[in-house]
């Protein structure tokens, strides 16, 4: 049997990015993502979504258990934004709303 001849092969391959993507690297997306939730962290102001994380409940349950039937409450106290249109959005002042949350927990789950 004759010796197999081997032959090595360096191709260049291209590949298009479009231009709204970027390459980066792993350590550069994590470094990004931290200092942006280090930042969401620092903010005094939450959304919907931070009042889902912090309750592990979904917008409707909020809604319907704490936002509306508790807005005399929340809106005296002055740490909900009720939307006033279809595009306005929810924002939460954080530290007063856990407060909140915290006082009239047994109150809200039963």
């Amino acid at each position: 049997m004759e010796p197999v001849q081997k032959i090595k092969l360096n191709p260049v391959i291209e590949v298009e990015i479009p231009p709204h993507l970027v390459l980066v690297s792993t350590v550069e997306l994590q470094q990004l993502k931290d200092k942006a939730l280090k930042l969401d962290e620092q903010s005094p102001w939450g959304t919907m979504k931070w009042l889902e994380d912090q309750t592990d409940r979904r917008n409707n349950w909020l809604k319907a258990n704490i936002l509306y039937p508790w807005k005399d409450s929340l809106e005296r106290i002055g740490c909900v934004h009720y939307p006033n249109n279809k595009g306005d959005k929810w924002t939460f002042e954080k530290s007063l709303m856990l407060t909140f949350l915290k006082e009239n927990f047994a109150e809200i789950l039963n």
